[in-house]
């Protein structure tokens, strides 16, 4: 599967995958430049990070390296969603993430 750039965005909009996948233009592998038009589109105020925090933000896509491949994970108030493990409190074991680069999502008030 190579939409969880999709996928997360999904989950954070509240719309399906395949309503993401057209505004996208895109049902595979996506960038962060894909992932920034996406939310542009749906409104949510964000901005892409370079920096290694203590923590992390509250809301937050991130990329995820595994030995095989790179993933795309929704970090939500403490909970990590991960399109391929699901709800989990960490992540994933045999992924590193990759501290240096994620897009914080603000969230209104």
């Amino acid at each position: 599967v190579t939409t969880c750039g999709q996928t997360c965005l999904a989950m954070l909009a509240d719309v399906s995958v395949n309503e993401v996948c057209s505004v996208m233009g895109n049902d595979s592998t996506t960038t962060y430049e894909d992932i920034i038009y996406t939310l542009d589109y749906y409104g949510f105020r964000h901005r892409l990070r370079k920096d290694n925090p203590r923590t992390l933000p509250d809301i937050c896509l991130f990329k995820v390296q595994f030995p095989e491949y790179v993933h795309g994970i929704l970090y939500f108030k403490g909970k990590f969603y991960d399109p391929k493990f699901g709800v989990i409190n960490a992540c994933h074991p045999d992924g590193k993430i990759d501290e240096n680069e994620f897009i914080e999502v603000y969230q209104e008030s």
